[in-house]
């Protein structure tokens, strides 16, 4: 990222071999100039430096007297011999695909809250693949029954929906650009007292109402994605109006405005809060990922512009300990990142 992304404090990756990094520290000296009146910018002298230097290591001690004269910069002794030479070697690699590939690292991802003992996951590395032979299922295994609880009532489609962390609201994203707050407990309460063959006509519409606790009304287009804070009571969600809103849900039932947007250009397809609640990665049609400073509410994008998506951005997710988040796209790539490099893994 070109700022600080989740676990960094500050700076960004450098875009050079080390042994250059002193050259784009170099300061423009006032005599830098070619004409009256014209200044080169500091990364151009930088240049200039580093050209010097390399024809100095070549052997041109004569030119480059006379372009030290006429420019008054000196060679930029601060960095390794053919230091221009490589830099440039690489990046010709680099510019037609024959980059280096490292070696393939494992990532180790720890779940939070940690597992308890008696708790079942699936395990990928213990999991036994097919061998082709048709295997009679467990007939003392019953299949999850799912029943229907509650239904909400919507005006138009609907198109997301997000559960809180602690479970205890449930957001509903429409094509209309509405989104409505429901809370869980309720609805198990309406389920109750709906069962049965005589329990629908005991309740009235007002009470099938009271599970949805308020309505929020912010957004101009239909709204694709949503996602709650994980400790503020926070509700974030984007749509095809090109924004994400920010929504407090401390505030008295009557608000339906956001308290903050974050503006973007394209429309947003998908968003996710990292771990620690203090940052924010919002896909969108176009193919870099952002990622928003919550406290700031600055936007960051990816150094390394060789590792962007080729299309939109559809979906994100984090891992629990915010080692590691993925991002699916309209490439048909499914990338996985280090969220503290904020590069590809």
């Amino acid at each position: 990222m070109a700022a600080s992304p989740p676990g960094q404090t500050s700076g960004m990756p450098p875009a050079v071999p080390s042994s250059a990094a002193a050259s784009i520290e170099a300061t423009p000296m006032e005599g830098a100039t070619a004409e009256p009146g014209r200044e080169f910018p500091a990364h151009k002298v930088a240049l200039y430096e580093l050209l010097l230097r390399q024809l100095q290591d070549d052997g041109f001690e004569t030119e480059v007297q006379s372009l030290s004269s006429q420019l008054n910069l000196q060679p930029n002794n601060k960095v390794d011999k053919d230091t221009l030479v490589d830099v440039y070697a690489k990046s010709l690699k680099w510019a037609f695909g024959d980059e280096p590939q490292g070696e393939w690292q494992p990532m180790l991802c720890q779940p939070v809250p940690p597992l308890g003992p008696q708790e079942k996951v699936l395990d990928l590395e213990g999991l036994t693949l097919p061998t082709g032979t048709s295997q009679t299922p467990d007939p003392t295994k019953k299949a999850p029954e799912v029943r229907l609880l509650y239904t909400a009532p919507h005006k138009s489609h609907c198109r997301s929906v997000a559960f809180s962390t602690d479970g205890r609201f449930c957001a509903t994203g429409c094509s209309d650009g509405s989104i409505k707050i429901l809370d869980c407990a309720r609805m198990r309460v309406c389920a109750a007292s709906t069962e049965g063959p005589v329990g629908r006509m005991r309740v009235t519409e007002e009470e099938l109402m009271k599970p949805i606790v308020r309505t929020l009304q912010d957004h101009v287009q239909g709204v694709t994605c949503m996602a709650f804070h994980p400790t503020n009571p926070t509700l974030f969600s984007g749509s095809l109006d090109k924004a994400v809103k920010i929504f407090d849900l401390t505030r008295p039932p009557g608000h339906k405005k956001a308290f903050s947007v974050l503006q973007d250009v394209h429309a947003v397809h998908s968003i996710c809060i990292h771990p620690c609640g203090d940052f924010l990665f919002v896909g969108t049609a176009h193919q870099v990922i952002r990622l928003y400073d919550l406290q700031t509410l600055n936007c960051f994008t990816s150094f390394g512009q060789d590792q962007h998506h080729g299309g939109g951005v559809n979906d994100l997710r984090c891992t629990s300990d915010g080692r590691v988040f993925a991002s699916a796209s309209s490439d048909g790539a499914v990338k996985l990142w280090d969220a503290t490099t904020n590069r590809v893994a």
